[in-house]
């Protein structure tokens, strides 16, 4: 017998509760901390993901603020990502890959609105959606 879930936790879960390490959400904001001092993930991603960047280094400071706020990434280190996006057309960079990155990343709550996302389990079958339009 497995010890694991049955399903993972996205981002835009009710049970997905971080620190607001940062303080990054509008001081008009409405979200209130728990007994615990931690606040829903999603309402601060979706802050953290709309809030426009210019650059590749507000892109990484960006990327590193979610990772700590979301505590996935405890060495916090970076440098590789940013050596690798300097090389690259910052242009394109921002205003296509980031931005249909950041797509994909608010459209979670339209494909998973209940927040998680159900493991696969030998023995069960995988649901696949056929194309439409054939």
């Amino acid at each position: 017998m497995s010890s694991r879930p049955p399903s993972f936790l996205l981002p835009n879960s009710l049970s997905c509760r971080v620190i607001d390490r940062f303080s990054d959400l509008p001081d008009n904001s409405t979200i209130t901390e728990d007994s615990e001092g931690k606040i829903p993930f999603w309402p601060l991603l979706h802050h953290l993901i709309t809030t426009p960047v210019l650059n590749i280094s507000l892109l990484i400071d960006r990327l590193q603020t979610i990772a700590a706020n979301a505590e996935t990434y405890p060495d916090g280190d970076f440098g590789f990502l940013d050596k690798f996006l300097r090389e690259q057309d910052e242009d394109k960079i921002i205003y296509t890959i980031w931005s249909k990155i950041r797509q994909i990343a608010l459209d979670i709550t339209v494909y998973f609105p209940s927040g998680e996302l159900e493991l696969l389990r030998t023995g069960f079958s995988l649901f696949v959606c056929a194309p439409t339009g054939r």
